[in-house]
């Protein structure tokens, strides 16, 4: 059976490119995405996001607006990732959580990469 003449409609391409970045942030502590292997799925978002481009032309601009809109969202994935018990210095020898300097910094830091950071305020 063959559905739209066998293309995939533009809602099923974006739910697929939202659905593995999920995905690979929300894989559990015993299957770790290293950073090597999220960078490598960088190049199929870019497919999936020039085929979607292709057929709705404005969709980057869309991505772009909705991300610099979504400040609080944004700033609630840095913290995460700031008290993230998975993360490499996030607990102690006795495996209590903790916060450090250098945790901090290396997460303000990734921010400082961040298409979309987190707010000034939140920065501070």
């Amino acid at each position: 059976m063959e559905l739209n003449g066998g293309k995939v409609p533009v809602t099923d391409l974006d739910n697929i490119r939202q659905g593995v970045g999920s995905t690979l942030a929300s894989i559990p502590s015993n299957g770790v995405v290293t950073p090597k292997q999220i960078v490598a799925y960088g190049p199929v978002s870019d497919k999936i996001t020039d085929a979607i481009e292709s057929a709705v032309p404005g969709y980057r601009n869309y991505l772009a607006t909705y991300g610099s809109a979504s400040e609080p969202i944004n700033t609630m994935g840095s913290i995460q990732k700031l008290v993230d018990p998975n993360a490499p210095g996030s607990l102690n020898a006795s495996g209590d959580p903790q916060l450090g300097a250098a945790r901090l910094k290396q997460v303000l830091r990734g921010d400082d990469k961040a298409n979309y950071p987190m707010s000034d305020a939140a920065r501070t």
